[in-house]
């Protein structure tokens, strides 16, 4: 099989996700921002939400949520399995 050379950006998968795969993305971003909006304005620069963390950081304009990762690469192996 030959290997595929094209790349494929950010904004063009958000726009399929959304065009393409009826994704409500804006709603989806007011959902996130809610969800983290207290702890974010409080300062917290990670909010823990379910098995996931949302990082946050002030970028002069306010919080703003970075990336979402995992809790378990956050925290290490076995995480929230009650093992610790």
């Amino acid at each position: 099989m030959k290997r595929v050379r094209t790349r494929v950006c950010d904004h063009a998968l958000l726009r399929h996700l959304e065009r393409v795969g009826g994704f409500d993305i804006e709603g989806l971003r007011q959902a996130i921002a809610r969800a983290v909006d207290e702890p974010a304005r409080a300062g917290a620069t990670g909010v823990v939400i379910g098995d996931h963390v949302y990082r946050i950081r002030d970028d002069g304009a306010g919080p703003i949520v970075t990336t979402v990762i995992p809790r378990r690469s956050v925290m290490g192996p076995g995480a929230g399995r009650g093992d610790e």
